[in-house]
């Protein structure tokens, strides 16, 4: 089991991962956070091969995370 702590401004959350998990402001998204700043398909988390990686599913100007450079987008997540 893995979870996330996410955080926007002051405000934090935390989330269990599933192998595929979808962060954004529509409905239809695994992390579902109702904040107009937030883009509606922000960041797509999954496991890849034996480690947890991220992408920035919007255009990325007020995004920003660690991990290694993955390739086509995808870091690896950090821990911790």
């Amino acid at each position: 089991m893995a979870w996330i702590t996410i955080h926007v401004g002051k405000s934090k959350w935390r989330y269990e991962l599933a192998p595929v998990t979808i962060v954004g402001r529509h409905s239809r998204c695994d992390v579902f956070l109702a904040l107009q700043k937030v883009p509606l398909y922000w960041l797509e988390i999954r496991w890849v091969g034996s480690r947890w990686a991220w992408r920035n599913l919007g255009d990325g100007t007020n995004t920003a995370g660690s991990g290694k450079e993955l390739g086509r987008g995808w870091r690896t997540l950090s821990t911790g």
